[in-house]
């Protein structure tokens, strides 16, 4: 029996360890699909169970924030922008989030963060500085980040982290409060019951052995 456990838990494990390589390898939102599909047939072993959720979830809040984040809206770039983050350091995705992050250009081009989304590819894979460098130079050229990268830090840039920041803490969901039970109303026989009762007299109280 034991035994039995064991060779489930080794094959769940190589099996999350298959879908976390082909992970690395998605570079579009519409193949995460099929890796959440594959995730749900796993065996779940008992040391197992809270790993396959989690990156369930994960998979889930990337595809929902990816594919929800439209030029129409309300702040599309920010959640486009955390998309790609969390492809990038919660999935290990990095093509995915490469991708994820050049949207931001694309389709929100006004957008403050646009350039700090060209930067983030860049890292992502260096071959995009010489299709992207102009691209920053020519209409972002006054961004605060591109200021940052050569070393100077404006109050315009600490504003613009702030408000991601912000928005990104304003995303996590907050714990469910457990809900306390009403008060037990005590009524006249509650009370009654707990007053001690008058000992009649004539009776004699027991002494103790």
């Amino acid at each position: 029996m034991a035994a039995t456990t064991q060779n489930k838990t080794v094959k769940g494990r190589a099996e999350i360890e298959l879908l976390q390589m082909e992970i690395r390898t998605v570079s579009g939102l519409e193949q995460l699909a099929p890796v959440a599909a594959k995730l749900k047939t796993l065996e779940q072993g008992a040391d197992a169970v809270d790993e396959i959720a989690l990156l369930g979830k994960k998979i889930e809040q990337v595809q929902l924030a990816g594919s929800s984040a439209t030029p129409e809206s309300p702040q599309g770039d920010l959640r486009l922008f955390l998309a790609a983050e969390s492809a990038r350091d919660s999935l290990n995705a990095p093509l995915l989030a490469e991708g994820l992050f050049l949207r931001i250009p694309n389709q929100f081009p006004e957008s403050p963060y646009a350039p700090k989304a060209i930067l983030a590819a860049q890292h992502l894979n260096p071959a995009l500085a010489d299709s992207t460098g102009a691209l920053l130079e020519e209409r972002y050229g006054n961004s605060p980040y591109l200021a940052m990268i050569h070393g100077e830090t404006t109050a315009e840039y600490r504003q613009l982290e702030d408000s991601l920041g912000g928005f990104a803490a304003a995303q996590v969901p907050k714990p469910d409060r457990a809900r306390r039970p009403p008060p037990i109303r005590e009524t006249e026989q509650d009370r009654t019951a707990r007053q001690p009762r008058p000992i009649p007299r004539g009776t004699r109280v027991p002494e103790p052995q």
